[in-house]
């Protein structure tokens, strides 16, 4: 289950699929959090804390705590955060060291510089720690996603694919299928979950699931 924390960032890479920015965009609500992490918990669900930049969530920090002390497993909850604000990114790794969740920081040609000192915390951190990594996604899919902020980008640069093949709670606490545009509504983290038919676009319906099965 993806938990779209935000959908503001404190960055505004060329490459984003959900073209976020700091001025525009929508944050969770503290009761919308705590329903989708209810979710989670009933269906045995990994969780990921997303955004757009999740750190830049007022509450953040508050959220993180609350998944952490409901959520049985911490490897189970994963972040990824582009570490901007140093003392936010600091802290995180800091959390990750000690609580076990999976934290990456996000790092490729299409990022804002951050400070060197989080790099190197980043780095030193991932040689003692298996939870913690520095990923460049953009090297290891040799593309991006073309979606949002990112169809403006050479086409030699994109790949048509899934954004987010997972339950995908939007802020508002709208459950979609998965981050695809044209995946179907669900329900919402403080009603009801249609299951079934999740898994009907798992298994008869996502264009790029699909595509992969039949190679």
């Amino acid at each position: 289950m993806y938990i779209q924390l935000t959908t503001r960032c404190n960055m505004q890479c060329p490459h984003c699929a959900w073209s976020c920015g700091p001025r525009t965009g929508e944050h969770m609500s503290r009761a919308v959090f705590m329903a989708a992490i209810e979710q989670a918990v009933e269906y045995d669900y990994y969780i990921a804390l997303g955004g757009g930049e999740p750190t830049y969530h007022p509450e953040f920090f508050d959220f993180l705590s609350y998944a952490l002390c409901h959520i049985e497993k911490e490897e189970c909850i994963w972040i990824a955060t582009n570490g901007k604000a140093k003392t936010k990114a600091l802290k995180l790794l800091n959390m990750a060291k000690r609580e076990g969740f999976c934290l990456d920081l996000s790092q490729d040609r299409f990022h804002e510089p951050i400070s060197m000192e989080v790099v190197h915390a980043y780095e030193e951190a991932t040689k003692r720690h298996e939870n913690i990594c520095i990923r460049n996604t953009f090297e290891s899919r040799g593309a991006v996603i073309a979606h949002g902020r990112a169809t403006s980008l050479a086409s030699d640069l994109l790949r048509n694919d899934c954004i987010c093949n997972s339950i995908f709670v939007q802020p508002s606490g709208v459950v979609k299928a998965c981050g695809c545009d044209n995946s179907p509504v669900i329900g919402h983290v403080q009603a009801e979950i249609d299951l079934d038919c999740y898994e009907r676009w798992e298994e008869e319906m996502h264009p790029y699931l699909l595509k992969r099965s039949n190679r």
